[in-house]
C-alpha cells in the first residue's frame, strides 16, 4: 500500500495494441500514437516503453539481490544503491 501520497503506477503487464496504443494489465490506455506520432520512430518508442515498464520490478529486485553478494561501499555498490533509490522516485 502506498503511504507517501504519490500515485501508484498502473498495473502491468503493459502491451501495445493495434500498433498505436499502450495499454495496462487492466486495460487502461497509457499512451497513444497520437501523443508521440511526431516522432518517426514512435512504434519503437512505444515498444521500448512497454519493455521498460514490464521489466522494471524484476530489474530492481535483481539489483537488490546483487547487493547481498558485493561490498556495498565499493563504487559499483554505491551505484547500484543509487539506481535502486532512483527507481523508487
Amino acid at each position: 500500500m502506498n503511504t507517501d501520497n504519490t500515485a501508484e503506477r498502473t498495473p502491468g503487464p503493459w502491451k501495445v495494441e493495434f500498433n498505436d496504443i499502450v495499454v495496462s494489465g487492466n486495460g487502461e490506455v497509457i499512451v497513444t500514437a497520437r501523443d508521440i506520432y511526431e516522432f518517426a520512430n514512435y512504434e519503437a518508442n512505444m515498444a521500448f516503453i512497454v519493455r521498460a515498464c514490464n521489466n522494471h520490478d524484476t530489474n530492481v529486485e535483481l539489483l537488490e539481490r546483487v547487493l547481498n553478494y558485493i561490498d556495498v561501499n565499493t563504487r559499483i555498490g554505491k551505484e547500484i544503491k543509487t539506481a535502486i533509490a532512483n527507481s523508487n522516485q
